[in-house]
């Protein structure tokens, strides 16, 4: 989910590992149904930044997508739920943000923009893997933060 206006004239696009996924606007969320295991979330504005994720079935997990200021245009990150922010935080994210789905014209965007996502995927993930392992759990989706 994308609970801020921040950056709300950029669009985040949102990839498990090079698998689009969707695009999320300001004030917007979506669901992603995957199958359990170990995932590579992708998130992309001005660069690219990653969320590591270990998910539970038949469980629900939520994260949020941060823009924060680039050099062109917005940069994002992800910021996983794992129960540090208050249930009240949880729930008023949920409802100040609409639902929105994969659309066949983000499907195209993400086909015709493909080698420059994969370019920000080949460029950015080695610097997030390199990063410090107290970094790097700030943005993991704990596998016991399903509900």
């Amino acid at each position: 989910m994308r609970p801020s206006s921040f950056g709300g004239g950029i669009l985040a696009t949102v990839y498990d590992d090079m698998d689009y996924i969707g695009t999320i606007p300001a004030n917007t969320k979506m669901a992603y149904q995957t199958e359990p295991g170990e995932h590579m979330f992708m998130v992309i504005g001005e660069s690219a930044d990653f969320m590591k994720a270990n998910l539970a079935p038949d469980m629900t997990y939520y994260a949020r997508v941060a823009a924060r200021m680039g050099v062109w245009k917005a940069r994002f990150s992800f910021i996983p739920y794992n129960g540090a922010e208050s249930e009240a935080d949880l729930q008023e994210w949920l409802n100040d943000t609409t639902l929105v789905k994969m659309n066949e014209q983000g499907e195209q965007w993400a086909k015709e923009n493909a080698a420059s996502i994969k370019e920000k995927h080949d460029d950015y993930l080695p610097k997030w893997l390199g990063k410090d392992p107290a970094s790097q759990a700030e943005q993991t989706l704990l596998k016991s933060s399903g509900r």
